[in-house]
Formats: structure tokens, C-alpha cells, sequence
């Protein structure tokens, strides 16, 4: 193959290289062997394994069979493998770690670097960036192979230094004996060097590092020791809690024993293992041991916000000093993680700390001084920065998205590729040393997902077997950037484009194009964890979808009958189907519609009973959800009423046992509050996503506030204490919360829209999810422009008021909805019902009724009206306007046909003339249900 000049001094395209040009290097001619490839006197099995590589490649590009062996093949050009040869180079001084030399002279050519590994990831580089070798995806699709029968080019000499010392991937999901071949292969061909599996064939082939640790807390103590030494458990509520597993409460860090068990069983380790790594880590936890000796080692300032950093530095501080008496040389680290992700004040860290970055907001890239949600993690970065300990960071792109493990999921078909970029330069900037990122390997096993989802198995583990190749472009550009920071990701983009797609390149490009900008255009933050349904309001636009669905189309089009281009780009609309379409169809089914809040007309007295007239006029709203869609066991009830000064909320916690009913937090901002089940309430009054105010109330009226940030930890600022009152009641299989809260004591307005959330035992009114400020649910505070718009005031006919309504209309069972009025014309039948409403306690089911509803506003020329309601049926929704203006109008803004499942429809129109009056006037042909009718004036 005939290599341009130009191309060995694009000084972008490598990590740290200088090339040199004098005569040729030949490796095959015309398919046969030229050239031969010779390892030391007593190669290693990485160094082994370079040379197995190096042979099969070449034979795949060239079809020529390369030799192998401790001296040259006589008459070929010799290509020197092995840290055997560095003294051979000498511009190979100096290297180190995965760091490596090429060089290729008239006399032969040399990859050599001081460890194996060095020597591995040199012929890998060899491959990619001189002989045109891609690795897109694990395994045989995921490869470019250039095909050349010449195999030459000009000397050169390519020195690397990888920008990250170390570059790794956390492999999660899958059960933990799964060999992943394919994917520890993609790993290394990458340059990415990695930790030892449990089940790992080529880890001596690849250099795999022992790794010891992780969420390992529970491995010093074990349940073993229970009986005869409970003292080394976590005191929890007054007693030692008898548990130990990866997700259990966090042992005594206090007790001189459970540190030296920590030393004995870390020094185990690196017994075995002494140049492995090993990981402190909590147990997967943020409870913590309550005795009053692991208490004491909290600062105040800790102590109020629920954070254990100072105790926890204290303790692996201890341990790593009692490990290094014996292994000086032992690598230790340990995370800023959940409750101890801020450094210690108090103490600095001795072992290697790995920054973790969930939480965070993913629409915006962590420097973008726009995005305030990132504002915490900027912040932390730098204090960590001021510890003056080594530092790595670790990812959770992967969960970006959050509950993979969900029926209601399915793979995110983001492209924020360049989002990634930005935050692995702002990193690299911050002196970061190692990036590391989570992902779920294409080649796992997923048998165990039959023990969790039963009949929903496969789909879970056909969405975890494509999670890779939904954001392959991700993982590529990380691996990419991860050894050279400075790389040209324009160029990466395009080449994997052209390379992976061949003809349907262009329109995977703009493919690639419209779902980047959908995303980032998207208003507001998309924060850690998010649902998947909420990726689908950046494509709820039809024309958005039309959009990509037309880019692949035509990439459909284009890849026709060419192999492997068309299978490919079926994978693709596949995972359209797996991606945004499904979270489209998905969001557009979750309530999207503003929570009203009724104006006060009486005295509310706080005594948790509901029992007031304005509570009963007030709209009911239920139909809580879980993150994986389904309603929860104990339903909750929400109303919402307001006057000038306040924001009164009432909420019905349904059980089927109040005897099991805990409500043991005795003090207000107690964080036992967590062992009960309170009530959680989410207020955030500027509507923005940004900032937010906490409340958990337990059954016996005691509560917790804190005002929260969106992307920090969510124990948020205890220091705050609202001036709000409470007050609960018990009744029957229920409790009942009533809540004041003047609105200056958020800084709120109430004539705003606000944003709010209110979850019970794991569910929410929107979507399940507590903290995610995306998941908050609109609320508006203004007199209803359409009257008993929700159909919740009900009231029973008797033979004086039916008289009132047409008697062409079939009344069915004897209640109606107050402000709504068959049209006199009307023949049909109409009936409210309590059974699968859209929310609330009732809906309007019709047939062949046009209703009348009088708007409770007057409205000027221009005045713009954005209409939406909830309906479902089999016939069709007519929506037109009677204005009673001069002239008289009777427009209609839209038409649509039902479906069986409820959706959400919105019209808009705007006033041409001053009026008075204005009627709502929807009609049914066929048969239809109707709720939930909203109007709201827009600019």
C-alpha cells in the first residue's frame, strides 16, 4: 500500500509524533511476504499475542503469510516486536507506561516501548494509523479492513504518548462469568488497556490488570462475624443491623477492627496480585454507621448535610497506610461518590481518587458556563484539584438515560459526540489522569434478566445486547480521544461515517446531524438518570420525526443490494424503532398537561382532614407512576388550591395497613425520615429546572426541607428551613397531609407558572422519577378559563334539573358535570364515568354530542389560545369555537380521528375581534371520551 507524504506529518491525527522521510519500508508485494516478524529472546504473551495480530492483519490486508520467529527470515525486512529492542532506538528514551516507538528504516522496522502492553498497543497503532485498520464495534461487522496486495511505505518514526495514562471501559449488566471476547478485543485494538475478568481467555494475551475492590466494604466485614463481633456493624436506629452485601448499610469505620480487616484483606490481595489495583469503595449505600464514634468524625458542616467525606477519608487513609507498610508500591483508589463526592476539609487524600460525574446534566457539556446545573461539578472538580491527590474521572454516559433495565426502555439514539469531546478536553485541562467509561458489552449474557422480567426478558436483553451499537459513535470517539486529546473529531466522525456506512454515508450524516441538534436545541437540562420517555420530547414535532425518518429512508435507499451497507442500515431502523420513536410515543402518553391549582373562595384550617369546600372543588390528581410505568400498589391523591400569599397542597396516601405505617422521625430535618414513607413534594417556582425546594412528610406531621440544586446530590441545603405549616391525619387505610406554604418563602410568585413533583413509595404524578427536575410536572395558578375543564364537578340529576337539558340526549347514569351543556341539536347519549379516566376521578364519554362549555375569560383582538384535551374512542373529535363577536364565528381549529388508547391533542387559534363570550364547543361522531380540557393564553 502507497502511503502520501502528507499524511505522516498530520501532526492532529497523533498523540505525540515526529516523523522522519528517507527510503522505503516493504512488508508484502504483489500478496506475498516480504517481511518477517521477530520477537526477543523470551517474549511475553503480550508481545506474543502483537506478533499473532500483526500477522493475521497483514494477511487479512495484503493475503501475504508473515513469518514469525526469534530472527529474521534471510532476504525479508525484518519488524522487531518486543521492550527487548528499546536500546536499539534511541529515540525511545524516556519512554514509559503504555507509551510507545516506531520505527522504520532501511535496516527493518522496530515497535518496542517497556512493558508488553506498550509493545501491543504500537502494532495496533501500526495497523490504524498507518495502514488504514478500524475497529468501529466489537467484532467482524465492526471492522474496516483496507485491502492492499502491496504492503509499503516511507521510513518514518512515530513516537506516542497517550493523552490519558490510563484509558478503560467498565463493563456492566452482563453476568459477570461471560468471556467477552469480542469486546475486550474492540478494547485493546483501541488502545485502551483493562482489568482482569473473572472469566477472561485472553487476559495474559492482553495485559489485563488484577483488579481487586469496587463496592467493597462489606468484603472486610462479613456476615460471618455477626455473632461474635456485631460491634463492626453499622448501628442503624439504634442497633447493629445484621447485613452485609454490596448494597448494604456501610460498616463501622470508627472501629480500630474493621480497619484492620480492611489492611489484612487488602494485603491479601496485592499478595497475589502486586501489580494490581485495588479499589475502596462503599458498599453501593449512602447509609453509614450511626454509633456515636463514626458521628464524631463528621464535621458540622457534614454532618447537617447527610455527608460522610471527612470519616471516609479518614478511614481509607488508615488502610492504605497500613498496606503500603508491607506493599509500598500497592496502587489504591478510591471514588468521590455518592454522599462523600466533596472532598474533606479536614483531610487530604493518600490514594488515587476517581471522580464520578453522575448527576450531572447531559444536554450541555460540563465547562459550558451556561449550563448552571453543571455549575456543582465544576466546583467539585476544583476542589479536588485543591486536595492535591492523583485524579482520574469516571462516566456515566451509559446512564445517561437511567432504568436500561426497564420494560419501559429502550436504546437512546443520541449523537452528543461532541458533547463527550468537550468534556474529555475540559478533563484532560483539569490534569485529570485516566478517563474511564461504563458501558453494557454487545457480547454479554443476559440469562439472569429471566429471574427480574419474566416474560419481558428477551426484549431486555435484546435492548442490552444493542445498547453498544446505539451509541457505538460515543464509545468510539471516547476510545479515540482518550489516547490523543487533540485528535480531529470532525475527522473521526466523518471517516467512521464513510467507512462503516460506504454509500449511505451522507444521509447518515445528516442523520447524525438533525438527532445532534434535536437534542442540544432541546430547552433546559437532561439531567443523570433521566427516563427514557423524556428523550422523546425533543422529536414530539411530527415534522422532526418525518425529518429522520427520511434520512434513513434515503440511507436505505442508497445501501440497497451492497452488502454489508444495507444490513447495517436496517440495524439502524431498527434501533429508530428502539430509540426515538419509542420514547416519542412514550412521552406523548405520560401526563403532559399543567397541574391547575383552584383558587381559594373559603377558609382552608389546617388540621390534615380535607374536609373544606374548596378541597372538594378542587381537581383530584392520581395516577401515580413508577419508573417502569406501572401504577404503585398505594396510590396517592393531590390537590392543589392557592390564594394571594400561598400554596395549600392536600394529599391522600391510600395503605392497605396502617399498622405497618412507618413514621418513626420524631425531629424536624431528621434524615430518618428516610426510614419512614413519607410524602415527597418538588417545587421548583421559576420553572426553570435549575434550583428546587424539597419536602418529605411523614404520616405524624414531620417533615424535612431543603432547597436543592439541580446535578447536585439531592440531600440539598438542610440550613434551609421554610416558615410553611403541616399538619396530617389518620384515617381508614389512609393518611391525609395538608400543607401551607406562602409563596415568599420559595421567592416564588403565584400568578407564574410553577414546576412541581410529588411522589409516595416510589411513584410520581408524572413519571416516577423524584429528583429530575425534567420530570416535574407544570403547575398554573389562574380561575379556569374552561369551567370544570377535568369533568371532576359531578353532580346527580334529579327530575327538576334534567329538565334543563335537551331531551334528545340520553342521560346515562343519572350525574353530569357541571358547566357542560349538550347542544340542543344534539341525539346522541352522554355519561360520566369513573372507570379508566385520563386523570382525576371522571372523564365524558359521548356519542354523536356536540357540549358546550362557557370560557371564564374575555378576550381581546389578537389574544391567542393554546386548546388541549385528552380523549380516546373510535369515532371522531370535532373542536370548534363559537365566538360571539361581530360578526358571529364559528371556527374549527382542528379535526382528528380517536384511538382506542388516550392522547393528548392541542389546537390553537387566535382571536380576530374583541369578545365577550366564547364557547368551547367539541363534538363527538361516533363514540369518544373526553378529560382534561386546558386553555391557555400564549404569547
Amino acid at each position: 500500500m502507497s502511503i502520501p507524504k502528507s499524511f505522516f506529518f498530520c501532526a492532529v491525527f497523533l498523540a505525540a509524533t515526529t516523523f522522519s522521510l528517507h527510503a522505503d519500508y516493504r512488508l508484502a508485494e504483489n500478496g506475498k511476504a516480504v517481511c518477517s516478524i521477530v520477537l526477543g529472546k523470551a517474549p511475553s504473551e503480550p508481545e506474543k499475542y502483537a506478533a499473532e495480530e500483526l500477522a493475521a492483519y497483514l494477511k487479512k490486508i495484503s493475503g501475504a503469510d508473515v513469518a514469525t520467529g526469534s530472527a529474521p527470515v534471510k532476504g525479508t525486512y525484518p519488524v522487531f516486536l518486543g521492550t527487548e529492542f528499546i536500546p536499539k532506538v534511541p529515540e525511545a528514551k524516556g519512554l514509559e507506561g503504555d507509551s510507545y516507538l516506531i520505527r522504520a528504516d532501511k535496516n527493518g522496522m522496530f515497535v518496542t516501548g517497556t512493558t508488553p502492553r506498550a509493545v501491543l498497543f504500537g502494532v495496533y497503532g501500526f495497523l490504524e494509523d498507518h495502514l488504514g485498520m478500524r475497529w468501529f464495534y466489537p467484532g467482524e461487522d465492526g471492522e474496516f479492513c483496507p485491502k492492499n496486495k502491496t504492503v509499503s511505505g516511507k521510513d518514518f518514526t512515530d513516537r506516542q504518548v497517550p493523552s490519558f495514562t490510563r484509558r478503560g471501559m467498565g463493563l456492566m449488566t452482563t453476568s459477570v462469568d461471560a468471556p467477552l471476547t469480542e469486546t475486550r478485543k474492540w478494547m485493546v485494538r483501541n488502545r485502551l488497556d483493562r482489568t482482569m475478568g473473572r472469566v477472561d481467555p485472553l487476559a495474559k494475551q492482553h495485559a489485563a490488570v488484577p483488579r481487586g475492590g469496587g463496592h467493597s466494604m462489606h468484603e472486610f466485614v462479613p456476615l460471618s462475624l455477626y455473632d461474635t463481633h456485631p460491634e463492626y456493624f453499622p448501628l442503624i436506629d439504634g442497633k447493629r443491623l445484621k447485613r452485609s452485601d454490596a448494597f448494604a448499610p456501610n460498616p463501622c469505620t470508627s472501629n480500630p477492627e474493621v480497619v484492620r480487616r480492611a489492611v489484612e484483606h487488602v494485603g491479601d490481595f496485592f499478595k497475589k496480585h502486586p501489580d494490581g489495583v485495588f479499589h475502596i469503595g462503599n458498599n453501593d449505600c449512602a447509609t453509614w454507621c450511626g454509633c456515636e464514634k463514626c458521628i464524631a468524625l463528621d464535621p458540622p458542616g457534614e454532618r447537617k448535610n447527610g455527608y460522610v467525606s471527612t470519616r471516609f477519608t479518614l478511614f481509607r487513609n488508615e488502610v492504605v497506610e497500613g498496606v503500603r507498610k508491607n506493599f509500598p508500591a500497592a496502587e489504591i483508589s478510591s471514588w468521590a461518590y455518592q454522599n462523600y463526592q466533596y472532598p474533606s476539609a479536614e483531610v487530604k487524600s493518600l490514594f488515587k481518587v476517581v471522580l464520578c460525574d453522575h448527576g450531572r446534566c447531559y444536554r450541555h457539556a460540563l465547562p459550558d458556563e451556561k449550563c448552571k446545573a453543571n455549575q456543582w461539578f465544576r466546583e467539585m472538580f476544583s476542589k479536588w484539584a485543591g486536595d492535591g491527590c492523583k485524579r482520574s474521572i469516571f462516566t456515566y454516559y451509559d446512564c445517561f438515560v437511567g432504568q436500561l433495565d426497564q420494560r419501559t426502555t429502550g436504546n437512546p439514539q443520541v449523537r452528543f459526540e461532541y458533547i463527550v469531546a468537550d468534556d474529555m478536553r475540559y478533563q484532560h485541562r483539569l490534569g485529570h489522569s485516566e478517563w474511564v467509561f461504563n458501558t453494557i458489552p454487545p457480547d454479554g449474557r443476559y440469562d439472569y434478566l429471566k429471574n427480574h422480567f419474566k416474560q419481558d426478558a428477551p426484549w431486555m436483553a435484546e435492548i442490552c445486547r444493542n445498547h453498544w451499537r446505539a451509541q457505538m459513535f460515543v464509545h468510539y470517539v471516547q476510545a479515540k480521544l482518550a489516547w490523543n486529546i487533540r485528535a480531529d473529531l470532525d475527522k473521526i466522525i466523518r471517516e467512521f461515517n464513510e467507512k462503516y456506512y460506504g454509500p449511505a454515508a451522507p444521509a447518515m450524516e445528516k442523520f447524525a446531524s438533525l438527532s445532534n441538534k434535536y437534542w442540544t436545541e432541546e430547552p433546559g437540562c437532561f439531567m443523570y438518570n433521566g427516563l427514557f420517555c423524556q428523550l422523546g420530547k425533543a422529536v414530539v414535532d411530527p415534522a422532526r420525526m418525518k425529518a429522520l425518518s427520511d434520512a434513513l429512508n434515503e440511507a436505505e435507499k442508497n445501501a440497497e443490494g451492497k452488502p454489508p451497507y444495507e444490513a447495517r442500515i436496517a440495524k439502524e431502523k431498527e434501533l429508530f424503532e428502539q430509540g426515538w420513536k419509542l420514547a416519542r410515543k412514550q412521552f406523548i402518553q405520560r401526563p403532559n398537561n399543567d397541574a391547575k391549582a383552584f383558587k381559594r373562595t373559603g377558609k382552608i384550617t389546617l388540621d390534615g382532614k380535607l374536609d373544606e369546600a374548596d378541597w372538594n372543588q378542587a381537581e383530584t390528581y392520581t395516577n401515580f407512576l413508577k419508573p417502569d410505568g406501572k401504577a404503585t400498589g398505594n396510590p396517592a391523591e393531590v390537590k392543589l388550591v392557592y390564594d394571594g400569599d400561598s400554596l395549600y397542597i392536600g394529599m391522600k396516601m391510600h395503605e392497605e395497613n396502617m399498622s405497618k405505617l412507618k413514621a418513626a422521625a420524631a425531629a424536624r430535618d431528621s434524615n430518618k425520615i428516610w426510614d419512614d414513607e413519607p410524602a415527597e413534594i418538588f417545587i421548583d417556582p421559576d420553572g426553570k429546572g435549575l434550583t428546587y425546594y424539597h419536602f418529605a412528610v411523614n404520616a405524624n406531621g414531620v417533615f424535612r426541607d431543603s432547597k436543592c440544586v439541580a446535578g447536585a446530590p439531592t440531600t440539598g441545603d438542610i440550613d434551609y428551613n421554610a416558615k410553611i405549616e403541616v399538619k396530617t391525619s389518620r384515617g381508614d387505610r389512609f393518611w391525609t397531609l395538608e400543607m401551607r406554604i406562602p409563596a415568599n418563602e420559595l421567592n416564588g410568585k403565584l400568578e407564574k407558572r410553577w414546576l412541581m413533583n410529588v411522589g409516595y413509595r416510589g411513584a410520581t404524578w408524572m413519571d416516577g422519577t423524584y429528583h429530575q427536575t425534567t420530570s416535574f410536572r407544570g403547575v398554573t395558578f389562574m380561575e379556569d378559563i374552561v369551567r370544570n375543564g377535568g369533568f371532576e364537578q359531578v353532580f346527580l340529576l334529579d327530575d327538576k334539573t334534567r329538565k334543563k337539558y335537551p331531551k334528545n340526549v340520553k342521560i346515562n347514569g343519572g350525574k353530569m358535570a357541571s358547566h357542560w351543556m349538550p347542544h340542543y341539536l344534539s341525539t346522541g347519549s352522554i355519561e360520566v364515568i369513573d372507570k379508566d379516566v385520563f386523570e382525576g376521578k371522571y372523564a365524558m364519554a359521548a356519542e354523536n354530542v356536540t357540549f358546550m362549555n362557557e370560557l371564564n375569560a374575555k378576550f381581546k383582538k389578537g389574544d391567542r389560545l393554546q386548546f388541549s384535551v385528552a380523549a380516546k374512542g373510535e369515532g371522531t373529535l370535532t373542536f370548534q369555537l363559537y365566538i360571539y363577536s361581530t360578526p358571529f364565528k364559528a371556527p374549527i381549529p382542528g379535526t382528528v380521528k380517536l384511538t382506542p388508547e388516550w392522547k393528548k391533542y392541542e389546537f390553537a387559534y387566535t382571536l380576530e375581534a374583541d369578545c365577550d363570550t366564547l364557547r368551547l364547543a367539541p363534538g363527538i361522531s361516533g363514540r369518544g371520551v373526553l378529560d382534561a380540557f386546558q386553555a391557555v393564553p400564549v404569547q
